[in-house]
């Protein structure tokens, strides 16, 4: 495995100010903060072994431990960190769920258990509720829905 830090960038690539920084320092530091918390679930799963997922109760201990790792980062769980921590892509877990195996079934209630997660997290403002939506409508299928409801007007001319 690569050391970390040939990957990263450091840190004073991040903040030494030129003539095209986008960001202030106080947002650099919170995109650090970010990076450093998503990286950390990246190194934490490449020195991980590969999950045995046709196996369901390492499929399910593995996902304990997955959610127990992002609660002490502080960040909020998905599928396809998901897919990264077992090993996998998220695309061979989606043909696991089309399966319908009992591994493929317990997957598919996990994907759902994280997009309520994220949809409960939206609606109380703890997370940004534009980026929730896009991530729920790029990632889990969700469907804005408008009903019309037409009712006969009792003038001819409405």
């Amino acid at each position: 495995m690569k050391n970390p830090k040939d990957i990263l960038p450091d840190e004073q690539s991040l903040t030494n100010p030129n003539r095209n920084t986008l960001y202030s320092a106080a947002e650099t530091n919170k995109i650090s903060a970010i990076l450093n918390k998503s990286n950390a679930l990246l190194f934490e799963s490449l020195d991980r072994p590969k999950t045995n997922v046709h196996d369901l109760d390492i499929l399910i201990q593995s996902t304990k431990e997955y959610f127990e790792f992002c609660r002490m980062q502080g960040i909020m769980p998905s599928f396809r960190r998901l897919s990264n921590w077992y090993g996998y892509s998220y695309k061979q877990l989606y043909r696991m769920i089309e399966k319908q195996s009992p591994e493929g079934i317990y997957l598919d209630q996990i994907k759902d258990a994280i997009k309520d997660n994220l949809e409960q997290a939206a609606l109380v403002n703890a997370v940004n509720n534009i980026s929730a939506m896009f991530i729920l409508k790029s990632q889990y299928d969700y469907v804005e829905t408008t009903k019309h409801v037409i009712e006969p007007s009792e003038s001819l001319l409405g």
